[in-house]
């Protein structure tokens, strides 16, 4: 069973919300929640910042459905860039393997991959 980290949501929200943030929410035909996205918008911007589906939501392509939700919901606040923040960096192959999934997900969506420099850790 996945999860998601949620650390510091109490403190982004009120920075951005409502002006600069939204929410998208995937339900099924009960009208329960199988997914949802926090999207932060700025500067013309639109960051895909938090997005998780249940595994029933996932059988239902929710995260499919929020990924256009998201776009449109990007255009209402004037966005020119849509920025799904963070894929697997094959420059670190032993790190953050979980993300190759989704990775594939977001690459499905078409778009440029940026990487930005890696900082040597002590």
């Amino acid at each position: 069973m996945g999860f998601i980290t949620t650390t510091g949501i109490d403190k982004l929200w009120p920075l951005f919300a409502p002006d600069h943030a939204s929410i998208a929410l995937a339900y099924d035909k009960n009208q329960m929640v199988v997914g949802g996205v926090l999207l932060l918008h700025w500067d013309n911007m639109s960051y895909y910042w938090i997005a998780g589906a249940t595994k029933y939501g996932k059988k239902l392509f929710a995260p499919t459905l929020l990924v256009w939700e998201a776009i449109r919901q990007s255009k209402k606040f004037k966005s020119n860039w849509f920025d799904f923040v963070g894929v697997w960096d094959e420059r670190l192959p032993r790190e953050h393997t979980e993300w190759k999934g989704f990775t594939k997900f977001k690459e499905g969506f078409g778009g440029n991959t940026v990487y930005y420099p890696i900082i040597n850790r002590i």
